[in-house]
């Protein structure tokens, strides 16, 4: 197994030192495949322990959008000595156009209203081949692996009000008002039995 390559923080200018190689991020619509390792000071700022912090990655995706934007919780902390390490699990968003994604890191103490943060980063994500193009793939996020799997069969009065289903690739809103009611309409008829 290859040497674990840490990306170090620098608690005093807030920058991320990204080590030779480590920069790429993966290749478009990459999921889950990339794994990156950061060490930092335990104790960053005036007293924030990040043991005692929920620690975030903020990404920017190469998109340039405000859709482009994500958080991400850190996972696997570990405190040792002085630092603390812990692992960022690259999703499909992050990767989801070639070019420039920059990340941060974002430490919000928990009980408080207390965060800091470094200064972002930047990786880079390659040009890959996807079957779907990436800004569909971004618009309608994890909605899109639904409609792919899915062989619903409903209509809007088959599904709770307030609930919604994808049908055929199309989203239906529930029109149902609930399990046990029925709705029943009568007419009134001008009946006249003596004429």
């Amino acid at each position: 197994m290859a040497e674990i390559k840490y990306l170090e923080i620098n608690a005093d200018d807030r920058s991320i030192i990204i080590p030779e190689g480590e920069n790429l991020l993966g290749v478009e619509n990459d999921n889950k495949g990339v794994r990156k390792y950061f060490i930092c000071p335990k104790i960053v700022g005036d007293n924030i322990d990040l043991t005692k912090s929920d620690v975030y990655i903020n990404v920017q995706n190469a998109s340039g959008e405000k859709s482009g934007k994500d958080r991400y919780p850190v996972q696997n902390m570990t405190a040792s000595g002085d630092n603390v390490t812990f692992e960022w699990v690259l999703e499909r968003k992050v990767t989801s156009h070639k070019g420039s994604v920059r990340f941060a890191v974002c430490v919000r103490e928990k009980g408080s209203e207390r965060e800091w943060h470094t200064t972002f980063a930047t990786g880079n994500a390659l040009e890959g081949e996807e079957l779907f193009e990436s800004a569909e793939l971004e618009a309608r996020g994890q909605d899109f692996i639904g409609i792919l799997t899915s062989d619903a069969n409903a209509d809007a009065n088959s599904i709770e009000s307030g609930k919604s289903a994808y049908v055929n690739g199309k989203k239906i809103e529930g029109a149902l008002t609930s399990k046990n009611e029925i709705k029943a309409v009568t007419k009134k008829r001008n009946y006249h039995p003596h004429q």
